[in-house]
C-alpha cells in the first residue's frame, strides 16, 4: 500500500492505493475538511511566517553597494519577502532595515521616486551592478554554450 497526499489552498487529501489481484490498482480518496486541524494549519503557518519576519528585522541581510553582489543579495531578500508575505508596499518600507553605508545613502537619495517594489529592484540593479560584472556573467554564460 502507498500513501501519497494532495494538497489544496482549503483542504488536504490522502490518496491511499492498494494493489488488487496483482496488476489492478483501488485508489480511495479522503477528504480531511475538519475545520479544526485547517485552523491549526493555518495558525503554525501564520506563526512561522511572523517568526521569518521577527528573525529579518533581527538579523536583516546587509548590503552596503561596494563590491557586494547585489543580485545575490536582492534573491536572498526576495525569496524571505516571498516566505513572509510581505506585500510588496510593505518590502519597501522594510528594505531600509538591510542598507548600509553607499546603499542606504542611495536609497535615502531616491526614496521618493521609489514607488514600487519591482521600480526599487530595477534601480538598485542599476546603481550597484557594475558593467564589469555584467560582462563577467555574460562570458561565463557564454562559456557554458560553446
Amino acid at each position: 500500500m502507498s500513501q501519497s497526499c494532495l494538497c489544496s489552498s482549503d483542504k488536504v487529501i490522502i490518496k491511499d492505493t492498494t494493489k488488487v489481484n496483482g496488476d489492478v490498482s483501488e485508489s480511495k480518496l479522503t477528504e480531511n475538511n475538519s475545520s479544526t486541524d485547517n485552523t491549526s494549519l493555518d495558525s503554525v503557518v501564520n506563526d512561522l511566517r511572523k517568526a521569518i519576519l521577527a528573525d529579518f528585522i533581527k538579523n536583516p541581510k546587509i548590503f552596503h553597494g561596494n563590491k557586494d553582489d547585489v543580485i545575490k543579495w536582492l534573491e536572498e531578500i526576495d525569496h524571505l519577502m516571498q516566505t513572509a508575505h510581505v506585500s510588496e508596499c510593505n518590502r519597501l518600507d522594510l528594505i531600509s532595515y538591510c542598507l548600509r553605508g553607499d546603499a542606504l545613502q542611495w536609497y535615502r537619495n531616491n526614496r521618493s521616486t521609489l514607488t514600487s517594489w519591482s521600480l526599487f529592484l530595477q534601480e538598485i540593479k542599476k546603481a550597484f551592478t557594475s558593467s564589469f560584472c555584467e560582462e563577467l556573467a555574460f562570458k561565463t554564460l557564454e562559456s557554458y554554450t560553446v
